[in-house]
């Protein structure tokens, strides 16, 4: 048995056919906000919102270490998203999987906020009756618009 305890990432051991959690770490516990108890109790499906259970069952049928980026609910409702990074171990009947887990939810949230703002300005830029011209420290023109 592995000893997720000594992850340092939150961590989960999920049972490949059932999606069951067979074992989490503290750091696991802190990011659902839920106790031991109510995690082993749980499937990553009852973590996971519902839009993606066929996203989280086709990354799980794969048999190769994966990554993927799925939103987890939070005890509270709250939704996250967290990147998953799982390998397959040999289990008696079948295949368990070691989830490492990663919160992004704070840099989605900022790349979101980055394309909204780029597209804003882009807006601004394409509908400026001016003319706008940027260059580098070199003077080569990196931007240049003409009414």
């Amino acid at each position: 048995m592995i000893a997720l305890s000594e992850f340092p990432l939150p961590a989960l051991l999920v049972d490949g056919k059932s999606f069951l959690i067979l074992d989490c770490n503290r750091q696991a516990n802190a990011l659902y906000d839920r106790t031991t108890s109510e995690m082993l109790a749980s499937t990553l499906l009852d973590l996971t919102l519902p839009v993606e259970h066929g996203a989280l069952r086709q990354s799980f049928n794969s048999s190769i270490e994966h990554t993927k980026e799925l939103h987890q609910l939070r005890r509270n409702g709250t939704v996250i998203q967290v990147e998953f990074t799982r390998t397959s171990i040999p289990a008696k009947d079948g295949t368990n999987w070691v989830c490492l887990l990663h919160d992004v939810t704070s840099r989605s949230r900022l790349v979101r906020a980055l394309l909204e703002s780029d597209a804003e300005h882009r807006e601004i830029i394409d509908n400026a009756n001016d003319i706008i011209y940027t260059h580098d420290l070199k003077g080569i023109s990196l931007l240049s618009t003409v009414p």
